[in-house]
């Protein structure tokens, strides 16, 4: 009986070895299906990662670094500024009243910019001759910067000869002072201020001109409409073209600029309505 127990034991063990066998005959190691913390913390890093990657795609992109001015290069003898140096120095001034001997004083040589003064400008000569007490034609003799009363503002004092007078009482061959906008004074201490008017051309001693004018201060003039009442009148063969004295963009009176002379003196005539010869 006993005996029978062993053998059957035996069979039986020997049968439940290729059982558990693996394809290639050895034993096949169990493993064991993984745990449940396992695959939560699985889950957890899966999670995690993907919130990452959304969030990167999310992100709104770094705004663009601003670069630093430029530094124009400067020639020897003179200082570099920023481009946008201009622009701020002009504010500066603007709110710097002091008279123009105290700016000069502390800088040695102090330059400034005057801007015009008018808003609107006149369309074209009929305009600026109702603007005008007289309108002549005129050559320059000479000129010299005044300080104003209050020391804070220049101008350009010129001596005119009358050639022709269109509008108003003067008489050619008169002298009268024109008086425009800018220029550069001395002081006793060696310093000295100069104001300038790049919208503004000025006159050349010499040259002739059409002057739209209108009452100044001590009894001179002034132009009409500032820039707009200036014109150089050719006085050669070899040029016969109108050149206008205003830098202001868009400004009407440029459509004058190189215009025939005959033309231009014919328009002045019909605008003041008298004949090119007295």
């Amino acid at each position: 009986m006993r005996t029978r127990l062993l053998t059957l034991l035996l069979l039986a063990g020997l049968a439940l070895q290729p059982a558990m066998a693996g394809p290639w005959g050895h034993q096949e190691q169990h493993r064991e299906p993984p745990r449940p913390q396992q695959q939560q913390q699985q889950q957890r890093m899966q999670q995690q990662q993907q919130q990452q990657r959304m969030q990167q795609q999310m992100r709104p992109p770094e705004p663009p670094r601003m670069s630093q001015p430029q530094v124009i290069q400067s020639q020897p003898g003179e200082t570099a500024h920023p481009q946008t140096e201009p622009q701020a120095d002009q504010t500066k001034q603007a709110q710097d009243t002091r008279p123009l001997k105290e700016k000069a004083k502390e800088v040695g040589n102090f330059v400034g910019i005057e801007s015009p003064k008018k808003t609107s400008g006149y369309a074209d000569l009929a305009e600026l001759t109702n603007q005008s007490t007289a309108v002549i034609i005129g050559t320059a003799q000479e000129n010299h910067p005044t300080l104003s009363p209050d020391g804070k503002s220049i101008t350009l004092n010129y001596k005119m000869r009358i050639e022709y007078v269109y509008k108003g009482k003067l008489a050619p061959g008169n002298n009268i002072t024109v008086s425009l906008p800018g220029g550069k004074v001395s002081f006793a201490d060696g310093s000295t201020a100069e104001i300038r008017t790049a919208w503004f051309k000025k006159m050349q001693n010499g040259k002739t001109y059409a002057l739209f004018l209108s009452p100044g201060s001590g009894g001179g003039f002034v132009t009409t409409g500032e820039a707009q009442g200036l014109f150089e009148i050719p006085t050669t063969e070899g040029d016969q073209t109108v050149k206008t004295h205003s830098g202001i963009p868009r400004d009407p009176i440029g459509k004058y600029q190189g215009t025939d002379v005959k033309s231009f003196l014919r328009e002045l005539r019909q605008a003041t309505k008298k004949p090119l010869k007295s």
